[in-house]
């Protein structure tokens, strides 16, 4: 039975679309079977035009658009990976509804709790999910703030910050560079760290 996991963030920004590309991509290179669900269209930039699956280098995962209140999450996967908006959007309870978990992202800056307590509010409607962690994206070796946000984040959730940090990585920056890129340019630093937050929440679940 598929694991829906919402990938959620009201803080633009944050990371949010390229987690739930990568970490697919990280899934199936260790044998998950995923399908990645994008509902505003922001995941199709990182398959390449037109594509609706990847399959390049031993990384598969197959992309659809979500369809609506009308829709459903029932894809025969072993996960199921969710890009929610960073903006309400009509269907969006009922799509919670149908998730089992949710991951949130938090950029590394001053700036990336600033919508945290939002979407945490947001979650707390809905009594029947799991938090799967936080976890800190586009870190910066040395950097202050990433120091100071992480402090915070431990301060106040310490139990929910993930151990896995992704790094700021100019191949993950970079939309350009579809997944299909891996194969030919190699694993690169960024999606390194995306395997090891696959196989923190593998752990998880265990």
């Amino acid at each position: 039975m598929a694991r829906k996991t919402g990938i959620i963030s009201y803080s633009k920004g944050s990371g949010k679309t390229t987690t739930c590309a990568y970490l697919a991509a990280a899934l199936s290179t260790l044998h998950q079977k995923v399908v990645c669900v994008d509902v505003n269209g922001g995941l199709q930039k990182y398959l390449g035009s037109g594509q609706d699956s990847l399959d390049s280098g031993g990384i598969r995962w197959k992309y659809r658009r979500w369809l609506g209140e009308q829709d459903s999450l029932s894809d025969d996967a072993d996960f199921v990976l969710v890009d929610m908006p960073s903006f309400p959007f009509v269907g969006q309870e009922k799509l919670m509804m149908e998730l089992d978990a949710v991951l949130i992202p938090v950029e590394a800056e001053y700036y990336g709790c600033d919508e945290l307590h939002l979407t945490l509010q947001k979650i707390s409607e809905f009594d029947h999910l799991v938090l799967d962690g936080l976890i800190l994206t586009k870190v910066t070796q040395e950097s202050h703030s990433a120091v100071r946000v992480e402090e915070h984040l431990k301060e106040y959730f310490s139990y929910l910050v993930l151990n896995t940090k992704i790094s700021r990585s100019y191949y993950l920056s970079q939309s350009r560079f579809s997944l299909n890129d891996l194969n030919g340019n190699g694993w690169h630093s960024g999606f390194a760290d995306y395997l090891k937050l696959a196989n923190e929440l593998l752990e998880h679940e265990c």
